[in-house]
């Protein structure tokens, strides 16, 4: 993560020690092992819904990259486990 990013987080992650792309690239793993197959543009709705808080926007794409990584193998474990 790049300066800028870092100094943009919103203060709540900043004193929780969180780090932008970490954060949300957890959430969107964990997404796709709960969630059913979802588009980019779904992902990224629920990512705008999820980070809230301007400073986040930067990451959206890094979000949905994050879940389409996972989503392959994640979806069909879990639809597997079912």
């Amino acid at each position: 993560m790049d300066f800028m990013m870092a100094e943009s987080r919103p203060e709540s992650c900043y004193r929780a020690g969180l780090e932008c792309a970490e954060c949300s690239g957890n959430t969107a793993r964990k997404l796709a092992q709960i969630s059913g197959p979802l588009s980019n543009g779904e992902a990224a709705q629920l990512f705008f819904r999820i980070y809230s808080d301007s400073a986040c926007s930067p990451m959206r794409s890094h979000f949905v990259e994050s879940y389409r990584d996972a989503a392959p193998e994640e979806v069909e474990a879990a639809a597997a486990a079912a």
